[in-house]
């Protein structure tokens, strides 16, 4: 009897710990945008001091060296050091900067999925609802420093990762990697300016 029920008692014990990372996952994502809608109520413009608090919180759980690393592929590792520490800046900046042309998303109704944890990497499935359409907004996240960091952020498919990186790595292949780094690197400080 015992050798029939052990598989499942160690199939259990071995999700619990995915499910209690799910649970965390969950909380965090909650916590995170109930203090987005704290700042940003339900209607009218943000003073200027109370958008910098909410780019603050929208991007502090954003892991920017991961979603640069992805978006340059494996033009990433031809890059010195000092090169991916400015890269992951000026991207930062620029990923900031956007980060409220929607205030919408923010104030839409957010409904919780599923959570699918795999080892030091998990997807969150949420919905926004703003009026009556619904947009798909997924996260990808990666576990870093004993708590959990978003590595990507998908809309309605349409993943802000594979955004960058259709772009970037297209500069960097036609102009071949230094050129292409510094005519990249030239176009992100523009934007960041903006």
């Amino acid at each position: 009897m015992l050798y029939r029920t052990l598989p499942v008692i160690l199939a259990l014990l071995l999700a619990a710990p995915a499910f209690a990372q799910a649970d965390e996952i969950e909380r965090m994502l909650r916590a995170r945008d109930a203090e987005i809608k704290a700042i940003v109520g339900t209607s009218g413009a943000i003073p200027d001091a109370k958008r910098e608090q909410l780019r603050d919180v929208v991007n502090g759980v954003i892991d920017f060296e991961a979603m640069a690393r992805q978006a340059l592929g494996d033009f990433w590792n031809d890059l010195a050091p000092a090169q991916r520490t400015d890269f992951v800046r000026v991207f930062s900046e620029v990923v900031r900067a956007q980060s409220l042309a929607d205030l919408g998303l923010y104030r839409a109704r957010v409904t919780y999925g599923e959570v699918e944890v795999s080892g030091a990497t998990a997807l969150a499935y949420t919905t926004a609802r703003s009026g009556d359409v619904d947009a798909a907004v997924d996260y990808a996240l990666a576990r870093k420093n004993g708590g959990w960091v978003i590595t990507d952020i998908v809309i309605d498919g349409t993943s802000t990762v594979g955004g960058y990186a259709t772009s970037f790595q297209r500069v960097m292949r036609r102009q071949g990697t230094e050129a292409g780094f510094e005519r990249l690197m030239e176009s992100l400080r523009k934007r960041a300016a903006r």
